[in-house]
């Protein structure tokens, strides 16, 4: 009898410990937490000069990124980020292996964005990761710096519509920060470079 109520109790004291975890994960302090680790590591990540500690540090920020969406409720856009870690890594064979540029490899990662989208479908919500994904994928895919800013200006921008909508505002600011990247390079290598170039083809001709 005696040992039937201990039982009993210690059953309670762990239940009573996992529901108290369970606040605390969800609560919105945790939830703000991993999104502003997840900003600090991602922005840390294009501070790096060590391309391996380029790749821990960004994979790092997205994992706790994953978390964030997930204590939001946004599962599948969680789903799709913690995939993209895998998409990262993978894209980091292109230089190195033969197999990893051929085709069927980005179109593979397109259909698994795709099931996992259909998976943690959570309505047409769901379309705006997903698309960002693609976005971000071909982007990567790209072997053209200007190509890929364009294209990466556009994953940003989707994702920023994502964050608005879900209220992340840690969410909202990382993809401000890319934005902004995005455009300050756009305009130092590609808008400003093209209106140098014709001042150079003048002063050739006239000497």
């Amino acid at each position: 009898m005696f040992s039937a109520f201990l039982h009993h109790v210690g059953y309670t004291i762990v239940f009573c410990y996992c529901m108290r975890m369970m606040e605390l994960l969800t609560s919105p302090i945790m939830v703000h937490a991993t999104g502003i680790i997840s900003f600090i590591l991602i922005v840390l990540s294009f501070q790096c000069n060590v391309r391996k500690n380029i790749l821990r540090t960004f994979a790092s920020g997205m994992a706790f990124q994953c978390v964030h969406f997930t204590l939001l409720g946004a599962l599948s856009a969680a789903a799709v980020v913690f995939f993209s870690i895998f998409r990262n890594i993978l894209f980091e064979q292109k230089e190195s292996y033969q197999w990893a540029r051929h085709p069927w490899v980005f179109y593979s990662l397109l259909f698994s964005y795709t099931a996992l989208s259909v998976l943690f479908w959570e309505g047409w919500i769901s379309v705006l990761p997903l698309l960002g994904s693609y976005a971000a994928t071909y982007a990567l895919w790209m072997d053209m710096p200007r190509h890929i800013r364009i294209v990466t200006l556009v994953a940003a921008s989707i994702w920023l519509l994502h964050a608005i909508l879900i209220q992340s505002l840690s969410m909202i600011a990382l993809n401000t920060f890319v934005l902004g990247s995005i455009l300050l390079a756009m305009y130092r290598y590609d808008y400003k470079k093209t209106d140098e170039e014709p001042c150079i083809e003048t002063t050739e001709k006239n000497t």
